[in-house]
Formats: structure tokens, sequence, C-alpha cells
């Protein structure tokens, strides 16, 4: 859906401003990201194609409907394990309402903040075989439990 932001007349000429949701789903996207404690955007099926076509998706782990009263926008986010969640929401929401609201000039009625995991600053150190050893091992260790 695309938003209109305003429409001004011109000597009989009828200006339209519109912006897409996709366009409003990137701002939030990348202000969400750069929130320190955001370790990364969850994506979903359509990173997943992105991924395939060597595209980077700005806006992964958001939704944006915009709507007569203004725009709704739930972020999807992995944080870094450790990290005050609570505070992080807050910065979260205040940073995506402040980017959309500056670059678009569409108020921003609501931002739903959504945790789908942690990260682990070892994480990124771990390959596939890694992790393989790692499921190993605690099938092992729950067999003996047994």
């Amino acid at each position: 859906m695309d938003t209109n932001v305003g429409e001004k007349e011109d000597k009989g000429f009828t200006k339209v401003i519109e912006i897409a949701d996709e366009v409003i789903q990137v701002i939030a996207g990348i202000a969400a990201s750069g929130t320190e404690g955001v370790a990364a955007m969850s994506g979903g099926i359509a990173d997943g194609i992105a991924k395939r076509l060597g595209r980077k998706n700005l806006s992964r782990g958001v939704k944006a409907a915009v709507g007569e009263e203004g725009a709704k926008i739930d972020v999807y986010i992995i944080a870094k394990y450790g990290t005050d969640l609570t505070q992080l929401f807050k910065e979260v929401q205040k940073n995506v309402k402040n980017a959309v609201e500056g670059m678009t000039g569409i108020t921003v009625v609501e931002v739903n903040v959504s945790t789908q995991g942690l990260s682990f600053e070892n994480e990124e150190n771990l390959n596939e075989d890694n992790v393989e050893e790692a499921n190993e091992e605690q099938e092992q260790e729950q067999k003996q439990e047994n």
C-alpha cells in the first residue's frame, strides 16, 4: 500500500507524494539494526529468497502498515546476550519512530518489538562441524542420563 504524505495544489495542479510501505520497512530496519544491543534482524522466507538471489534485504525483520491514523510497525530482532531487553526495546522503538517520522513525515503510532532469539559472542566462531560435535555430545549426555 502506498501512503499519501501530502497533497498540494499549485495553480490548479495537484501534487501527490506517495511513500510505499516497503520504504518505511527499510527505514525502520536500518534504524533498528543500528541500535546497540541488536545482533541481527530476524528474517523469514523473503529473506531466504533475497539471500539466494544475492541481494541484501534491508527490510528484514520488519512489517509496516500505514492507515488513517499513522504507521504501525512490527520489528523482529535477535538480541545480543546480556543486553537489558527492556531498555533495548525502548531504544529500538525510539530509533525506529524518530527515523520513520523524520524521513517520511508519517506519524508512527505503534512500534512493536519482538525478540526472536539471542546471539552469543562466540556464536560467530562456530562452524557447522563444531555445531554437529556439540549436538552429538548433547545426545550422548542425554543417553547416559537415561
